[in-house]
């Protein structure tokens, strides 16, 4: 929950790529441009002053080897073109070969699992793709406010297809990959695990027991001087879309009847 992805993360995870610190970027909106794989044209690194107008910011915001900016840049741009460019044959050899694509479906079936949508795929944000010492590129997703039931954006964030989870025409990342039979049926196989109650992680009765012993070890314990967010409140967060959703109660009709519980929804969508 609290740990940055820094140079001390990436060097805490040296024995999964190896190598010395490759180039590190944080990935997300800035002004008109977001961090979709498709444009080049904001990269650089963050340059954040007490005069807001003269703060600089980029979908693509460099964090390791700072001051080799034009090879970092000329790394991403190299590989944006080759994503958007190749296809077919071409295009599963190279993915296979410049990205863990089994790891990248797990993380991502995580993703629309939690009904992550302020991310890649729907809104260009809120990750950090790592190019490593090994040669590959890593996926790093981060913020995970507006999940489990805090919808926006997509219209229903327990109900969303999840082969179609956001853009298909501009996410040439998620895509692209999932057009491929064999990592499309990895990607629905890594769902359906996720659902399995022997492993422990997303079926609905196990979440909801799980939730509960959370609440009872904090629930004594939020007071807090500013006397803000003191209660808590088994609801979406106020902002969302979808205000019916519940974690501890609730059917498994996505809305259409009452209150809908979001682990139990999300599981009727999993129907491969």
């Amino acid at each position: 929950m609290i740990e940055n992805v820094d140079e001390d993360f990436i060097a805490s995870r040296s024995t999964q790529w190896s190598g010395n610190i490759g180039y590190l970027w944080k990935a997300g909106w800035s002004g008109s441009y977001n961090a979709d794989f498709v444009q080049t044209s904001s990269m650089g690194v963050e340059d954040v002053k007490l005069d807001p107008s003269k703060s600089k910011y980029y979908a693509y915001d460099l964090k390791t080897r700072d001051t080799e900016l034009p090879a970092a840049k000329a790394e991403l741009t190299q590989f944006i073109y080759d994503l958007n460019n190749k296809t077919g044959a071409d295009f599963k050899q190279w993915i296979t070969t410049k990205m863990d694509v089994p790891l990248f479906l797990k993380t991502y079936a995580v993703n629309v699992m939690l009904g992550m949508w302020d991310d890649y795929w729907v809104n260009g944000n809120n990750f950090y793709f790592y190019f490593a010492g090994n040669g590959k590129a890593y996926f790093i997703p981060y913020d995970y406010d507006n999940t489990l039931g805090t919808s926006a954006i997509v219209a229903n964030s327990g109900t969303q297809n999840p082969l179609q989870w956001g853009k298909m025409n501009t996410r040439p990342l998620v895509t692209k990959i999932l057009e491929i039979p064999e990592y499309q049926s990895q990607y629905k196989t890594y769902l359906k695990d996720l659902l399995n109650p022997n492993a422990d992680l997303f079926d609905a009765t196990k979440s909801m027991q799980r939730i509960s012993i959370w609440k009872n070890l904090i629930q004594s314990h939020i007071s807090n001087d500013t006397e803000e967010d003191m209660v808590i409140e088994d609801k979406p967060a106020s902002w969302g879309n979808t205000p019916f959703y519940r974690l501890q109660s609730g059917n498994n009709q996505g809305g259409a009847n009452g209150n809908a519980n979001y682990f139990s929804t999300k599981a009727k969508t999993i129907i491969w």
